[in-house]
């Protein structure tokens, strides 16, 4: 799916509805392999006195809860979680959208005038953005109910924005989730980035589950999770206050967690 499109001058003379620009900047992250350079997208910049987000209604807040979520995580023996590939990014807008989504891009040529580009996807940091993604991945799950009734409910009920956080019994049935829950997100233009389970949902006698297979710590909603030895964690930053604080003698205490 293409993110953006090219403007030509006569696209914008032909165009009588509503246009705005949108700024955007780099975010430059060194310790993410996949993206260690993120494009950001202001929808709350002011161009002209106007602010895109000002415009536009919240919608519903149709997170699942939050703790309901962590505990249904670590209900079974074999956990599993999924990170859902630019989620907003699989999910198309409207013409008029993307004429109030005009952006100005030159691919670091400044010898020459810059081209305009729209949006053509939803826009993260839109104001209506985050109901609108959950929306589309109900509606997903709504229409893959019926031949995928299990990982259906799984997408209603087991995930946190763009985190799928799972558990079932065997690793059996975790291999046959995965793959139902990839078909119906197929069906709806998503898909799973990757797929992490624990020790316990890995069955050494099936080869497919080296799929699942990481070393390194994994996060499942904020929180640290070492799949491998399936221990859930807290960072916590310590740093001395003065000369009466514990943490300077590396003691942990809930006073000095407190501060």
């Amino acid at each position: 799916m293409k993110f953006s499109r090219k403007l030509t001058e006569e696209d914008i003379k032909n165009y009588k509805g509503p246009m705005h620009y949108i700024s955007h900047h780099g975010i430059v992250r060194p310790g993410n392999e996949s993206t260690p350079l993120r494009i950001v997208f202001n929808t709350s910049s002011n161009y002209k006195g106007h602010v895109l987000n000002d415009y536009w209604m919240k919608g519903p807040d149709l997170l699942n809860n939050l703790f309901g979520v962590l505990l249904r995580f670590r209900e079974e023996q074999c956990a599993l979680i999924g990170d859902l590939s630019k989620m907003y990014h699989r999910i198309q807008i409207p013409e008029s959208d993307q004429h109030v989504h005009h952006y100005l891009w030159r691919n670091m040529k400044t010898d020459k005038p810059p081209d305009v580009y729209v949006k053509t996807v939803l826009t993260f940091g839109d104001k209506p953005a985050p109901a609108m993604a959950q929306i589309a991945l109900r509606k997903t799950a709504e229409e893959g109910k019926k031949e995928y009734l299990e990982a259906a409910k799984v997408l209603k009920e087991n995930t946190y924005m763009d985190d799928i956080c799972h558990s079932e019994e065997t690793p059996a049935k975790v291999q046959q989730i995965t793959k139902d829950l990839d078909n119906v997100l197929q069906n709806g233009g998503f898909h799973v980035k990757k797929w992490t389970t624990n020790e316990k949902a890995r069955d050494e006698d099936d080869a497919e589950l080296d799929l699942f297979k990481t070393e390194h710590e994994e996060k499942v909603l904020g929180i640290a999770w070492d799949n491998k030895t399936d221990v859930l964690r807290f960072k916590v930053q310590q740093e001395s206050q003065g000369k009466n604080d514990d943490r300077k003698n590396g003691v942990l205490t809930k006073k000095s967690l407190v501060a």
